[in-house]
């Protein structure tokens, strides 16, 4: 590989600790740092805080980082760059001083929303190198936000040198971190879930906000899927852990360290049994704001249909006097026009022309139904085949 000076980058943040002067902050070139050979210095701890984007995008700083701290090309890749989580490890040699050391790589997806409802992504992405001969640990945070760097740095305060033997010292510090942003995305959750839980109902016809209520469980599903992925990506160190113990001379400083991973494995999932509780919680919300819009509209059918009925009553009541006084009236009308006579000397009289009523009433009749019947086919549309396929299908 060609060791050239490449282009420069952005300062990369270097925080290196030993037992004589504690911890010591710098910036430098990316560049300069890589190529220097962290097995000549006294250095027992060094933390790096580097821009994944800009490293992957820079391939002579990709080259040194693989050089370097034989960082797997996979851990590069774009389904990695994609990805909702994992763990790896690896045993490693170096050909130049001749010292094995053993890799791990972790990344944790973490969903926070604030009060408002909106949300971020928080991302630990973690490379750490620990050279079995000396003990030396290299950190490498990508993409770690200010905030949590120092937060690290401070539980980092003063190492203890005992367990800096071991290869996975560094978990719980890092897992309490994850478990804190864990909590509060779980709880931010929860407190949106009480929120809508707490909505007083309406008295008028309730009109819930379905886009936020399905918003909500969005997240709430988001969350519960990094709490999965955590829990599984936590099982994973622990297996690998437990194998690296049974290889140890000291196994009282490990075991320790396996206990306290194994709590916070514990914790994550009570996590993401509350997480679960957030879900079912919000689903049963819109499965309510459903109902209760559904309830409201039946009652207001049931008036309809009491009204419609009171005024079907009516139309029954002046159906039933119409056809008490319609036929009389009917025969009246007959009797009334000018072919019948009636007078007191001579009786009744009947014209011969009557038939001229029947000319003009029956085809006046007929034409009046002819017209209805047109007027009311072409004044609504007729359900095309399809829909009536359709119905009948629904129906079935």
């Amino acid at each position: 590989m060609s060791k050239e000076n490449p282009q420069s980058c952005s300062a990369l943040e270097i925080s290196e600790w030993d037992a004589t002067r504690g911890w010591q902050a710098r910036k430098v070139d990316i560049h300069r740092i890589l190529a220097e050979n962290p097995s000549v210095n006294e250095i027992t701890v060094s933390a790096g805080f580097a821009n994944a984007k800009e490293v992957r995008t820079c391939e002579p700083c990709r080259g040194y980082f693989i050089d370097r701290f034989h960082m797997p090309k996979t851990w590069w890749s774009d389904y990695s760059r994609k990805s909702n989580g994992y763990f790896g490890c690896q045993h490693s040699h170096s050909p130049t001083t001749g010292q094995g050391s053993l890799e791990t790589w972790v990344y944790f997806e973490i969903k926070q929303l604030d009060k408002t409802g909106e949300y971020h992504w928080y991302k630990v992405n973690i490379f750490i190198r620990w050279n079995k001969v000396t003990h030396q640990t290299v950190i490498l945070a990508f993409d770690t936000p200010p905030a949590t760097a120092k937060r690290l740095l401070e539980q980092l305060a003063t190492p203890d040198p005992y367990t800096l033997q071991f290869p996975f010292w560094f978990y719980p510090h890092l897992l309490d971190e994850v478990a804190q942003h864990q909590e509060a995305g779980v709880w931010a959750i929860r407190d949106q879930v009480r929120a809508v839980e707490k909505e007083i109902a309406p008295k008028s016809r309730p009109n819930p906000d379905y886009r936020r209520l399905h918003d909500i469980a969005r997240h709430a599903i988001h969350v519960t899927e990094s709490l999965d992925v955590a829990v599984q990506t936590v099982q994973h160190i622990l297996a690998r852990h437990n194998g690296l113990i049974r290889m140890m001379s000291d196994k009282d400083g490990a075991h320790q360290i396996h206990s306290q991973l194994q709590f916070f494995e514990s914790y994550i999932s009570s996590l993401r049994c509350r997480s679960s509780s957030n879900e079912k919680r919000m689903s049963n919300e819109i499965q309510l704001a459903f109902n209760t819009v559904a309830q409201h509209d039946a009652k207001t059918s049931v008036k309809i249909a009491l009204a419609t009925q009171s005024d079907s009553l009516s139309m029954k009541s002046i159906a039933l006097v119409t056809l008490a006084f319609l036929p009389p009236t009917f025969v009246c009308a007959i009797f009334s026009m000018s072919f019948f006579d009636y007078n007191a000397d001579s009786g009744w009289a009947f014209s011969d022309k009557f038939w001229l009523y029947w000319v003009f009433a029956i085809p006046t009749t007929l034409l009046t139904a002819a017209a209805w019947y047109f007027l009311r086919k072409y004044s609504f549309s007729a359900p095309s085949k399809d829909e009536k396929r359709r119905f009948s299908d629904i129906m079935v």
